[in-house]
This record gives C-alpha cells, structure tokens and sequence, in this order.
C-alpha cells in the first residue's frame, strides 16, 4: 500500500469514528430532551423509537445502545484526525512540488 493509499484509508476510518460519535451524542441528546429518560429506555419504547428513527434516516444513524463519548475519545479522535490532516498535507505537498515542472 502506497502513502496516499494509507492515508484515504486513515481518513475514511476517521470518518466512521466520527460518525460513530455523532450516533452516540444524537441518542444522548434524545435522552436528555425527554421528560423521563428512564422510564423511555425502560419500557423499551427508545429503542423501538431508536429502530424507526434508523429505518427512516439511514444517513443520520442514531445509536443502538447506550454509551457516553468519554472524554479522552474525543481527545483522541481529535489529535489522529490533526496528526492525518498534517502527513496527508505533507504528502500532497510534497506529491504537488515533485510534479511541478
């Protein structure tokens, strides 16, 4: 695998990171709006609610299961995605001055 293949590569799983913590917080904050969190993921309505919202809106994912972005995950996705954007810069940079005439 060549630097740009490794790169596309690192940055289309970047992308389902982000999406990933996008469902998460999109479930969260549907939690958050409801007058009894609780109550709603008890009786099994959420997740009934969670599987309707998924079947209608298959570009806008919302979580599964419960789960909280901790911290240092976005800590860390926040420092790969930086450090991809510099090398594949750096790449395109150099891959750009190599072809110049």
């Amino acid at each position: 695998m060549d630097a740009a293949e490794k790169l596309l590569s690192e940055g289309l799983d970047l992308c389902v990171r982000a999406r990933k913590m996008d469902e998460i917080d999109r479930r969260n904050n549907w939690l958050a709006a409801s007058t009894d969190p609780d109550e709603w993921q008890q009786s099994g309505m959420f997740d009934d609610f969670v599987e309707r919202w998924n079947d209608g809106h298959p570009d806008k994912q919302c979580a599964t299961r419960s789960g909280t972005i901790a911290l240092w995950v976005a800590e860390q996705y926040n420092a790969d995605l930086a450090d991809w954007e510099r090398r594949a810069r750096d790449h395109l940079t150099k891959k750009w001055a190599d072809s110049s005439p």
